[in-house]
């Protein structure tokens, strides 16, 4: 997920799809153009999603509890992938933006759940948010699935549903 400001895109619909940087998907590390639908334009900036899964990556590293300020999915959107996938002029146009992570509060099967949200922070790529799930993905889409055609850089996947993350904490129960 980004925001990216560039002419282009200024003129594009939502549910439109542009190309934007480029990734290796293939095993041997050939690069393909990467595929974006645009969510949301005001024709000053664009908020997009990417139309394909882009790599196998855990929301953290460690198995211990995080939030999206401290989660390794974030550093390497924000370093890694961004390094990887976008040129210096590319990475200009992407702009940078608050990313709010509020509390997760809720009922499932008969327990309370708060989780805290953690920090608010700023990054140039981000993963939407359960609130930005639900918004802006088209009812046929599970909030949590996306059909994709992945290729990971060590093997190539072919599948028809991935799962990925969104930026909400995971529901813990009260007390914890």
């Amino acid at each position: 997920m980004k925001q990216a400001k560039k002419d282009a895109l200024r003129k594009c619909y939502v549910g439109d799809y542009v190309f934007f940087g480029k990734y290796p998907f293939e095993a041997d590390g050939t690069e393909w153009p990467i595929e974006w639908e645009v969510l949301a334009n005001d024709g000053k900036k664009a908020l997009l999603i990417t139309k394909y899964g882009i790599d196998n990556v855990k929301y953290n590293e460690e198995d211990e509890d995080t939030t999206w300020e401290t989660s390794s999915i974030r550093q390497w959107l924000n370093g890694t992938f961004i390094n990887i996938a976008f040129n210096p002029l590319e990475q200009s146009k992407i702009l940078a933006t608050t990313v709010i992570t509020a509390d997760n509060v809720g009922e499932s099967f008969d327990k309370k759940y708060h989780t805290k949200g953690g920090n608010d922070t700023t990054d140039k790529i981000f993963l939407l948010s359960l609130e930005e799930a639900k918004k802006y993905l088209r009812p046929r889409e599970n909030v949590y699935t996306r059909e994709i055609s992945l290729s990971h850089r060590e093997e190539i996947i072919p599948v028809e549903i991935c799962r990925w993350h969104i930026s909400t904490t995971e529901n813990a129960p009260e007390g914890d």
